[in-house]
């Protein structure tokens, strides 16, 4: 068993568990406000609320003292704004409209387009399934949980040109007909 608690830093880490509970008691309303003023929608403002204590307890460990605790917090809910308005940006602002062009598009569609088209999305999906766990987790954060490429080497403890690396090669094999290394074609 350790000779520290769970609440207590470690020798590397400057805050404990505790300490960020308590940052977050004592400036959780002013970090709202601060996310609010930002973005606009109170479901948005509650998520990333939430986001911005989860990712300061997933980087506790890289807290180092060089600002105050809430700089360092206000600083991570001011990244996770900017992912947010990536974010928001890319998506259709009419999604029920664009929703309905495409099922009309569909239906319109030749079925052999449509077996083409099927037949790629099991291929993509095949090879995602195939993919070595270091590539498979760096797409899913950067594509699922829509991180950046900071965010998800930060997340993954590698550096920022290895996450990059790593989705041009999924890139360049989804583009081609190969199948992952170190995996046999079947």
């Amino acid at each position: 068993m350790s000779s520290h608690s769970v609440d207590e830093p470690t020798h590397d880490q400057l805050l404990s568990n505790a300490d960020l509970a308590r940052l977050v008691r004592k400036h959780g309303l002013r970090l709202r406000n601060f996310i609010r003023r930002r973005v606009g929608n109170t479901a948005d403002v509650d998520d990333l609320v939430q986001d911005t204590c989860l990712e300061a307890f997933r980087c506790l460990h890289s807290y180092h003292g060089h600002s105050r605790p809430e700089t360092w917090l206000f600083g991570i809910a001011q990244n996770l704004v900017r992912g947010h308005y990536k974010w928001v940006h890319t998506q259709p602002m009419f999604e029920e409209e664009e929703a309905g062009l495409e099922a009309q598009e569909s239906m319109s569609e030749d079925p052999l387009d449509t077996l083409a088209r099927n037949q790629e999305i099991e291929r993509l999906h095949h090879l995602v399934d195939e993919l070595p766990e270091a590539s498979s987790s760096v797409l899913t954060l950067v594509f699922d949980e829509r991180l950046t490429y900071e965010q998800a080497a930060a997340r993954l403890h590698i550096p920022v040109g290895t996450v990059r690396s790593r989705i041009s090669r999924v890139r360049a094999l989804f583009k081609s007909d190969r199948q992952p290394r170190n995996h046999a074609q079947p």
